[in-house]
């Protein structure tokens, strides 16, 4: 039918079954999301949480909740 995303379809129905066709107006993709910038304080955040990681300093899901008495 060669349809593509965001393409207008109308509807109908005959004696046959329903007839399904592209519509007049076709409705323009969203804008895709642009993600926000870090700040340089925190790059530098993300940057020490992942050295504290590989140093195996980190809580486990499991006891955090544990600790939380959840």
């Amino acid at each position: 039918m060669g349809l593509r995303e965001g393409d207008p379809i109308e509807f109908s129905s005959s004696n046959k079954g329903i007839v399904i066709k592209l519509g007049k107006k076709r409705i323009p993709n969203p804008a895709p999301q642009k993600f926000a910038r870090l700040s340089p304080e925190e790059e530098k955040t993300v940057a020490r949480s992942r050295e504290q990681f590989k140093r195996g300093e980190y809580v486990t899901l499991d006891q955090l909740k544990d600790e939380l008495g959840l």
